[in-house]
């Protein structure tokens, strides 16, 4: 039996959130100014194979955020550990 798509790349040290991320940060230089809806269709284009579709919201926000139309995200131990220093 042959490995799954996922199974493939994670054999070969790709993670799902790297691939994505990468390719939507690439495609954002090349074709910036997309809505959110534009680029969950160019996901979908990219990235056929039923074992990436669940990704496809990473991309779209990994998307926005390289080209500069949402703030990245920090993770909430981060902010915790932010307003602690702070304080």
């Amino acid at each position: 039996m042959h490995p799954s798509f996922q199974e493939q790349c994670w054999s070969d040290g790709i993670t799902c959130r790297s691939c994505v991320e990468h390719a939507a940060r690439s495609v954002a230089t090349v074709c910036p100014g997309m809505t959110a809806d534009q680029a969950g269709q160019t996901f979908r284009r990219m990235y056929s194979n039923a074992d990436c579709l669940i990704n496809q919201h990473d991309f779209q926000w990994a998307y926005l955020e390289a080209d500069g139309q949402v703030a990245p995200v920090m993770s909430k131990k981060i902010v915790s550990l932010v307003q602690i220093q702070a304080a």
